[in-house]
């Protein structure tokens, strides 16, 4: 379908010097005229929401339609049953949290974050960027609980027990897991040293509280120095019980473009939120704390909250702003760092307003 989007405009857009822009555009102008055409198109931003299997309605497509003119989500699925069961999770979120006895707390694996470390949006604003205290703020607002792990028996635990909402940073080592603290280590400066659970993880392996700067990325080898624990989604996908509508928020590289979202909406959970392509640490951090400061503060629906963003930090294809087209933080991300953001599930999905009731049951 994309492809005959682009291609029945005419010409395809021109390699030159920044081939990356003309072709985003271009695959943002055939959506876009195409949904005009049908009289679609009203006043002020506007939401999409592609529901098809992943492999037919693939990542470019909803990440170009996010910025100042419009916001996007993709429903998957791979039988109408299992689309169907999202989209009614999705619809009926504010009904079935309740279900979840731990909807008020908000769980956390703080892995690699930026404390203190700078950097400087496309408007020109510079940031000194404490994103896990920031989050903290965000997530213990209106009075949930905020219960942050560094090791993966007790992120288990929660999952498992029930929470409304997670937010994992670190490494995905390419998609294909989560990287947690080991509870033992026999490696590196303090063999067999048993390590505590902490609301961030440690930085190194070298007896540090958890609050020590995160700057550092963990590495696989037990002679680097910052040996970390590894979980596969595979052990996800065996040890996760019902998820109960939790909403998933993940910033590593490449998680969004692997199995990880279906893994956790396998389980029940509401939406995945997180990037495809390449993060970048101190950027990401500032990006996310932004948006769960409207998400779980003032109570703003995802895609919208997420759409604030993306010309601070990114090319907006859907105005083709100059200042987000050539500003700082998207000329440094072009040179190496590609950051695709996906949001699977309803993008106007509220994870949190101070609004919602317990519904009323219904007598069968």
């Amino acid at each position: 379908m994309l492809k005959y989007l682009i291609l029945d405009q005419g010409e395809l857009p021109p390699f030159g010097l920044d081939a990356k822009r003309y072709w985003n555009e271009k695959l943002y102008d055939g959506i876009y005229n195409w949904i005009a055409d049908y009289g679609l198109d009203l006043e002020g931003q506007e939401g999409y929401c592609f529901v098809a299997p992943r492999k037919n309605i693939y990542i470019p497509a909803h990440f170009v339609m996010m910025g100042n003119n419009s916001y996007a989500g993709h429903i998957p699925g791979f039988t109408p049953a299992y689309t169907s069961a999202l989209v009614a999770r999705s619809l009926l979120y504010p009904a079935v949290i309740y279900a979840n006895p731990n909807r008020d707390i908000v769980t956390s694996q703080a892995m690699n974050f930026p404390d203190g470390n700078t950097w400087t949006t496309n408007d020109g604003e510079f940031h000194t960027v404490y994103s896990t205290r920031n989050n903290k703020k965000s997530f213990g607002s209106h009075g949930r609980t905020y219960e942050g792990h560094a090791l993966w028996r007790a992120h288990l635990e929660r999952m498992n027990a029930g929470a409304g909402a997670m937010y994992y940073s670190g490494h995905g080592t390419g998609g294909s897991g989560i990287s947690a603290q080991y509870e033992q280590t026999e490696f590196c400066n303090y063999p067999n040293q048993i390590w505590w659970d902490g609301w961030r993880g440690y930085m190194y392996d070298n007896w540090k509280m958890p609050r020590a700067n995160g700057h550092t990325w963990y590495n696989p080898d037990p002679d680097s120095g910052g040996l970390y624990d590894f979980i596969h989604f595979d052990y996800h996908d065996e040890l996760f019980d019902n998820l109960r509508s939790n909403a998933i928020f993940w910033m590593s590289c490449t998680t969004a473009d692997a199995n990880g979202p279906m893994v956790y909406l396998d389980h029940g959970a509401v939406m995945y939120y997180g990037n495809a392509g390449s993060g970048l640490r101190v950027e990401g951090g500032l990006q996310d704390q932004e948006f769960f400061k409207d998400v779980f503060i003032y109570g703003e629906p995802v895609g919208p909250a997420y759409s604030k963003q993306v010309w601070l930090h990114f090319r907006d294809f859907t105005t083709k702003d100059h200042t987000s087209m050539y500003g700082s933080s998207s000329l440094y991300g072009d040179e190496g760092i590609t950051t695709i953001q996906c949001i699977y599930g309803d993008p106007n999905l509220i994870v949190y307003s101070p609004e919602w009731t317990s519904p009323e049951p219904v007598d069968p």
